[in-house]
């Protein structure tokens, strides 16, 4: 059972981290918006 929930939440932490590269790639797009409207992120 620990092995199988070991490979499960490797599994886990590489789609995680496929979700912030693809978070960050995002960021870089939108970062003229970001400039545009500072306050929005800063709640």
């Amino acid at each position: 059972m620990i092995s199988i929930k070991k490979r499960d939440s490797t599994i886990f932490n590489i789609g995680q981290k496929k979700i912030i590269f693809l978070m960050l790639n995002r960021e870089e797009i939108s970062l003229p918006m970001l400039e545009e409207e500072p306050k929005k992120d800063r709640r």
